[in-house]
């Protein structure tokens, strides 16, 4: 018999937290990231004046922890996944679960990264909206990870495509591409991808005057990619089964 879906779900979200907690080595990688790429941005703009590649630098990395922390965390349990199919698993509980603990681990990231940047360099702009601009930037990169676990069937292969996926939200954006050459599909490109909405936010959060449409925008448009891009991750898994 099948176990009501929050039951699954809560029960698959405290197995796997407790898994992730007790593998001091992918612990050790989270708290060791975010403070490595802190202390090199530090280093290089410290005493500078911020600008506009700082900003686009923390998100490009908010995004890049996100989808590194989830890119092996559905293929390397792929036997146990199908085995417990085999007993009543539900799909969508199984991807929320991982989803769900990686964006409470993902938000200790993101504090960790802007606390370390803090350190040396002073930021512009509200505290408070500059950490949900990273953290919304992460979660997004953590249903792309979803994505590209869900569809490899090796921890290599998924680990492969990361800067796959990763290097044309770097080329399709604004801080790479002049602005007159976004057009056709360059354009559409840029449009899907995750770093624009989060450039979007983020230049509006160190604005002398916040558009707050453009910013409440951006910060839509990084959620409902979340949103999508985890309902691609389970439809991945169901698609395997056919």
């Amino acid at each position: 018999m099948k176990q009501p879906f929050l039951y699954q779900t809560h029960v698959l979200a405290e197995r796997y937290f407790d898994v992730f907690i007790g593998d001091w080595t992918a612990l050790f990688f989270l708290i060791f990231q975010p403070l490595a790429v802190a202390g090199c941005v530090g280093l290089i703009w410290q005493g500078a004046q911020t600008g506009a590649t700082l900003y686009f630098v923390l998100i490009f990395s908010a995004i890049f922890f996100g989808c590194v922390n989830a890119c092996r965390e559905i293929v390397k349990e792929r036997a146990i996944y199908a085995r417990e199919r085999l007993v009543g698993l539900q799909i969508w509980p199984y991807i929320l679960s991982k989803l769900g603990v990686l964006a409470a681990l993902g938000f200790g990231q993101i504090l960790l990264f802007y606390l370390g940047i803090r350190f040396f360099i002073v930021l512009d702009g509200n505290p408070l909206l500059l950490v949900l601009t990273l953290y919304l930037s992460s979660l997004a990169g953590t249903a792309l990870g979803l994505v590209i676990s869900a569809l490899v069937s090796s921890d290599v292969v998924a680990l492969a495509l990361v800067p796959v996926c990763l290097i044309p939200q770097l080329l399709f954006s604004k801080m790479v591409l002049p602005v007159k050459t976004l057009v056709g599909l360059a354009a559409w490109l840029e449009h899907i991808t995750i770093v624009r909405w989060s450039h979007q936010a983020i230049e509006q959060v160190v604005a002398t005057e916040i558009k707050w449409g453009t910013l409440s925008s951006g910060l839509f448009w990084l959620v409902l990619m979340t949103c999508v891009l985890t309902g691609f991750s389970a439809f991945l898994l169901k698609l395997k089964e056919l």
